[in-house]
């Protein structure tokens, strides 16, 4: 009877190199969301870190428009650079595990390339690419690499503490920027009024707004209604005041008109007495116009002059009242002259005649006179 010995079975490396390379992926990992913490605090520090000392600062002092605007330009262009710049890194990183046994190495100081040594021969003796190693040698090799990172506590090896105060502070800005938009919400809607405002008024600086007031100064028959509006080409904001002063009283009037497609009118219905108005916008003011107002005047006293044709040989006739029909000979020259209860507006009279045409007078105080053929 005989017995036939089998050789022991080759050593395999594939366990022991999946293990330790679990290992010391999940330190890459493990330092990798530290990396991102890190990272999204600097992010917050740098972002709304600056936007809450912005907001303490014009809080404070009222900064004027152009400090305004351009700290919060800085603010938020500055603190998002930063944010982007210092996220995008750790995010983008890719946990590899030689470079892991790289820094395990280096934070440790007594590897010796221990680890990184094991995981390449590991890996070229898994892979079949090895010549000459002794594949038990290998198995060895990385069944204590694997036992001695498992005691090594590899977590314990980062330094967290600059992370953590990082950490803190940026926990310490959000809790107060939460404060400030539950408890003081209209400070919040002020600093974002003023902000509009400073953009308005830097632009309107640099890009002046073309202010075009309508009617100007005019006339109104008391009773009658009057529309005075403003058409603000180019504008930003979206309010407009218009300020209106008696002229007997010298009482000043204010009233918010709202800039729908850069206009804004209002209507007196009744006007009642006369005022001069100007519209306000972003703290620029339009010449000052006057609105007259009086009763509708009435002719108290009228007298036609009647020349005719000289060949007629006949003297100019001069007529007096109200009359219905006046008739003379073709070419008879006839001046009409009138007085009026109240003063007359020399761009508001005229005379109508039957088809439609205009005639201007000429006015003086409450005189006027017109003449015809």
């Amino acid at each position: 009877m005989s017995t036939v010995l089998e050789p022991p079975p080759a050593p395999t490396v594939g366990p022991s190199l999946n293990s330790l390379r679990t290992a010391v992926t999940d330190f890459g990992r493990y330092r990798k969301r530290w990396a991102v913490l890190h990272a999204a605090s600097v992010a917050v520090l740098a972002l709304p870190g600056a936007l809450l000392l912005w907001f303490a600062l014009d809080w404070a002092f009222k900064l004027p428009a152009w400090p305004l605007l351009g700290l919060f330009v800085i603010a938020l262009g500055g603190g998002l650079a930063v944010a982007i710049y210092r996220l995008i890194h750790p995010l983008r990183q890719r946990v590899e595990a030689e470079r892991e046994a790289l820094v395990i190495e280096s934070l440790h100081g007594g590897l010796d390339n221990q680890i990184i040594g094991a995981l390449q021969l590991g890996r070229e003796v898994h892979e079949g690419s090895a010549r000459g190693y002794a594949v038990d040698y290998v198995a060895v090799l990385l069944e204590q690499t694997r036992g001695r990172v498992s005691d090594l506590r590899l977590p314990k090896l980062v330094d967290l503490t600059r992370t953590r105060r990082l950490l803190a502070a940026a926990s310490a800005v959000l809790i107060l920027l939460l404060l400030v938009l539950v408890i003081f919400p209209s400070a919040v809607t002020e600093r974002l009024h003023r902000l509009q405002n400073a953009y308005a008024t830097v632009m309107d600086t640099l890009f002046p707004v073309d202010l075009r007031v309508s009617p100007g100064d005019t006339a109104v028959v008391r009773g009658r209604p009057i529309t005075l509006s403003l058409e603000a080409v180019g504008a930003r904001r979206h309010e407009v005041v218009l300020r209106r002063t008696d002229l007997q009283t010298k009482k000043s009037y204010d009233t918010p008109l709202l800039l729908q497609q850069q206009r804004a009118a209002f209507t007196i219905e009744k006007t009642t007495d006369s005022f001069s108005y100007e519209f306000e916008y972003g703290g620029r003011r339009t010449p000052a116009h006057r609105v007259l107002v009086d009763d509708l005047p009435e002719i108290s006293a009228i007298n036609y002059e009647l020349a005719p044709p000289a060949y007629t040989g006949q003297p100019t006739r001069t007529l007096t009242g109200r009359l219905p029909r006046v008739a003379g000979l073709a070419g008879t020259n006839v001046l009409v002259s009138f007085a009026a209860t109240t003063d007359l507006h020399p761009e508001l009279c005229f005379v109508e005649w039957a088809d439609g045409s205009k005639q201007a007078l000429s006015v003086s105080g409450r005189f006027a006179h017109f003449g015809f053929t």
